[in-house]
């Protein structure tokens, strides 16, 4: 949008409701971004009440608290939205970002971060493969068995 290869799209309009349509789309962007987030963390079971019910079935506990299902949640209650939310809104800010400035390919900000997390993936699953190979020492070291 802020390319000079989208200067033709201002077809008339002037250069304040261009930017008034940028706001209002990245606005849009990130509060659906954070929408999307909060819905994902709860539907995961990776919020507050899942994972310390999770802690607390692994025998686990936070040290200088009490071993009570209560108080686990309620100091995961003061990080996990708070995260949530601020990583939503910076990955929605990055792929906006990449939108506005029309990436290589002229391929979507949401595509780019899919492309990269499919890449890391397959990169893990191979290093996953090679690890499988090594001598049974080493595989032992490296956790893969």
């Amino acid at each position: 949008m802020i390319d000079p290869r989208y200067a033709g799209y201002l077809a008339g309009h002037a250069p304040w409701q261009m930017m008034l349509k940028i706001v209002v789309y990245g606005a849009v962007f990130v509060v659906g971004a954070i929408f999307f987030g909060k819905f994902w963390i709860e539907t995961t079971n990776m919020g507050p009440e899942a994972v310390a019910r999770q802690i607390e079935g692994s025998g686990m506990q936070i040290p200088g608290f009490r071993r009570d299902p209560r108080i686990l949640k309620k100091v995961l209650y003061r990080y996990i939205p708070a995260l949530t939310v601020l990583s939503s809104a910076l990955v929605a800010l990055l792929a906006l970002f990449a939108n506005l400035i029309g990436t290589v390919g002229n391929t979507s900000g949401t595509g780019v971060l899919l492309t990269v997390g499919i890449v890391i993936r397959l990169y893990e699953q191979i290093a996953k493969e090679q690890a499988m190979e090594m001598h049974p020492v080493l595989r032992k070291f490296l956790g893969v068995e």
